[in-house]
């Protein structure tokens, strides 16, 4: 009853939602410690010049566009019942859903102050069973739902300082809080808090943007949090470490690393992005020296039937520039048939390598491409 009481509308005040975590934190929830990770994995090198040597079929899908579709270039790329959701969280606040063969269906919501409207979206899931999209936005703990035709639902607040969330069961978990007041919360429908798990975090300057993430697949949800090697598997009802990537000479800081320590010399390495399906599990990793100027991107592909963990590793210096293959920083993780799925502007498909074109199942979706409206995404299938 006291956290429920602690989540009735307030007037706003901007030191409100930093005082409910400090209740939470100190009276409001017992915090679960997190257990240790089940499965360990040892980076030993690259093992493949390319991901195109696992797969052996590309679909190629084209988005329709028009004028009123702006987007853009940090485009997130979801895809549930048959439908692509295209969301630009970072640019231009829209949401898009096509048809699985790339048909313009609708948009979903609209960014301003009505009572329909997201004011700044920080975060979306959707989910197939009560045919919704989950928008979180500010201010504060603010989540709006739609129906996927785009019709507004209803809108529910809390005052939480949220920075990120998961649809989980019929409630949520959501990331709240900054620096070392950081928790996972387990809301309820009605955005009450009803369990929550600590998390280590860090106060360092200039660190790296963004710093934590989530993504879902049958019924479980995965959470990673920079700069630690770590995936948390999520389910409704617990939060476990389920992976703990080990790069020998990478910089991770530890409980008795001093507060706001300067990491711009150091060498860093965290998770970008990681996704599951039924079949494979794929992280991708990246890995910077600053001082050195150095950048690595590294893709990790684990088969679940062998176990067995291949890896490809790009890497960036004054004396080697970076020429891109076709999918670093394109993947978006996988469809619902298991596919990979990749996102490109029509300026980008030129970065595809004559060993993916091979690949391609229709080729002539890639003919009389116009490079500043077009719209792709790649759909990879595994051997």
């Amino acid at each position: 009853m006291f956290l429920q009481n602690l989540h009735k509308r307030h007037n706003m005040n901007p030191f409100l939602p930093f005082v409910s975590l400090t209740i939470i934190l100190c009276v409001g929830c017992h915090s679960k410690p997190l257990s240790i990770a089940s499965e360990q994995v040892t980076y030993p090198g690259a093992t493949l010049s390319s991901l195109t040597e696992l797969m052996d079929a590309i679909e190629v899908v084209r988005l329709q566009h028009g004028d009123s579709i702006l987007t853009d270039d940090r485009v997130r790329l979801l895809q549930q019942d048959s439908s692509f959701y295209l969301v630009d969280i970072l640019g231009e606040q829209n949401i898009y859903r096509f048809g699985y063969d790339g048909r313009f269906l609708n948009k979903i919501g609209e960014k301003g102050q009505g009572p329909e409207e997201f004011s700044y979206m920080l975060d979306i899931d959707i989910e197939e069973k009560d045919d919704c999209v989950h928008v979180l936005s500010q201010p504060y703990c603010t989540i709006v739902r739609y129906f996927k035709n785009g019709t507004f639902k209803e809108r529910k607040q809390a005052d939480l300082p949220a920075n990120g969330f998961c649809r989980s069961g019929n409630g949520y978990w959501l990331l709240a809080g900054y620096g070392d007041r950081t928790l996972l919360l387990h809301l309820d429908d009605s955005l009450h808090v009803t369990d929550s798990v600590r998390l280590i975090q860090f106060f360092m300057d200039k660190i790296p943007y963004p710093l934590q993430k989530f993504s879902s697949f049958a019924g479980q949800s995965f959470f990673w949090q920079f700069p630690f090697p770590t995936v948390h598997r999520i389910t409704p009802d617990t939060v476990q470490q389920a992976l703990f990537f080990d790069f020998k000479d990478q910089y991770i800081p530890t409980p008795t690393t001093p507060q706001r320590e300067p990491i711009e010399d150091k060498k860093i390495t965290c998770i970008s992005k990681y996704w599951e399906n039924s079949t494979y599990a794929l992280a991708e990793i990246g890995t910077r020296e600053k001082k050195q100027k150095i950048m690595l991107n590294i893709y990790g592909l684990k088969n679940k039937a062998s176990g067995q963990w291949q890896w490809v590793e790009y890497i960036t210096t004054p004396e080697k520039p970076f020429i891109p293959d076709w999918y670093p920083t394109r993947t978006q993780g996988f469809a619902q048939d298991g596919r990979l799925m990749c996102f490109f502007f029509g300026n980008e498909i030129e970065e595809l390598t004559d060993e993916a074109r091979k690949l391609i199942t229709n080729p002539q979706e890639l003919e009389n491409i116009d490079p500043e409206m077009d719209m792709f995404v790649l759909l990879c299938r595994f051997k």
